[in-house]
């Protein structure tokens, strides 16, 4: 499970980047994304795509 951690990490990054709650909202609605879809390419690029 050690990528599960890698992705737990990324996504506490994310959170701490947090600022408004939108932004809130959004990880929110990705973190249900990622917990449906724990393939870690799929991960990858969500965190892309949130990132721009």
């Amino acid at each position: 499970m050690k990528t599960f951690g890698y992705i737990l990490l990324g996504y506490g990054l994310l959170l701490l980047l947090a600022g408004s709650r939108a932004t809130q909202v959004v990880h929110q609605n990705a973190l249900g994304f990622l917990l449906r879809h724990l393939q870690f390419g799929e991960v990858l690029q969500a965190f892309l795509v949130m990132l721009r």
